[in-house]
């Protein structure tokens, strides 16, 4: 009577099956490859129990089916995909950018405009390049808000209604001011005491003029005034510096104090063509004396003016 034989069928060659023997003989096991199909044929019919496990991976090696797997493994690497950010998403969408450093794709408009949200994966950067994504965070609530602000932000002043409002404040505002400006020039140039300035500007609200009351008296006319000097002094002062040769002339005298007193006159060629005679400053002596006198005039020069080679240039100094 032959003997008992168990048949083990594995379907794949790849899996490794653990089987039971009865027998310490090996020789009584036999291999066969049916189309990819492992049929093993054990004798168990001799031997008490005894357990063994097989490696099909290393039998299949001896029964030359090695080449077999290996090219089932790289059909299976070719399928897989490789994902990448692709440029034409850019294309209509100026807020993405992709930053090859970090390797993520980034929303400028979110990180500028939406700091104060909560983060999302554009802002902190989104590495997973799936148009998808692109399109869902273009769909966001976020990303939206993130938008308008910024188109809000890039508007021409005009067309922001803020900026309406302001501008129109600002002009009448300017107007006012200029008012009160030209009032207190006019002061100025009549050698009229500040003490004027309200009757005169009272007369012109009398007229019709809108101007706030608030500066309407002689403090601000007096402030009003050292604005104007400081304009007419800065340009003054260019004039000078530019023209090649300059004189200076100067006169003593004495405030109500008795304390001396120089007054520092410079005479220029305005464009190197006309000339011109300004004046510059008042200088406190401590001696009515030459030395005391030129000190002065230099300190002016080179204080005042900041003319640092004015030796070159000077013609004439009396």
């Amino acid at each position: 009577m032959p003997p008992k034989v168990n048949k083990v069928s594995v379907p794949q060659w790849q899996r490794s099956v653990a089987f039971e023997a009865r027998s310490s003989n090996r020789d009584a096991t036999a291999v066969s490859v049916q189309d990819a199909n492992i049929c093993i044929e054990v004798d168990t019919a001799r031997d008490p129990v005894r357990s063994a496990s097989i490696d099909l991976q290393e039998q299949s090696k001896d029964l030359g089916i090695a080449d077999t797997r290996s090219a089932q493994e790289d059909q299976v690497l070719k399928k897989r995909k490789v994902y990448a950010f692709c440029s034409a998403w850019k294309s209509g969408r100026p807020w993405l950018e992709y930053r090859e450093s970090d390797d993520a794709m980034f929303c400028n408009f979110c990180e500028q405009f939406a700091a104060k949200t909560k983060p999302n994966a554009f802002r902190v950067g989104c590495r997973s390049f799936r148009l998808s994504n692109v399109v869902d965070h273009e769909k966001s609530p976020a990303h939206v808000a993130a938008v308008e602000a910024f188109e809000v932000s890039n508007r021409p002043l005009p067309e922001k209604p803020m900026e309406k409002c302001l501008q129109k404040l600002e002009k009448e505002h300017f107007q006012q001011m200029s008012i009160l400006f030209r009032s207190a020039f006019y002061l100025a140039k009549q050698g009229r005491p500040f003490i004027d300035f309200k009757d005169l500007v009272a007369l012109q609200v009398a007229n019709g003029l809108d101007i706030p009351p608030s500066y309407c008296n002689d403090k601000q006319a007096r402030v009003f005034t050292g604005f104007i000097y400081d304009i007419f002094r800065k340009a003054k002062i260019t004039n000078i510096r530019k023209s090649d040769y300059f004189s200076i002339l100067s006169d003593g005298s004495t405030d109500t104090s008795t304390q001396e007193e120089e007054i520092v006159y410079v005479r220029y060629l305005e464009d190197n063509i006309i000339p011109k005679t300004a004046f510059v400053a008042l200088k406190a002596l401590e001696k009515a004396d030459a030395s005391s006198i030129h000190a002065a005039l230099v300190s002016t020069l080179e204080g005042e003016l900041e003319i640092s080679d004015w030796k070159d240039r000077l013609v004439w100094m009396f």
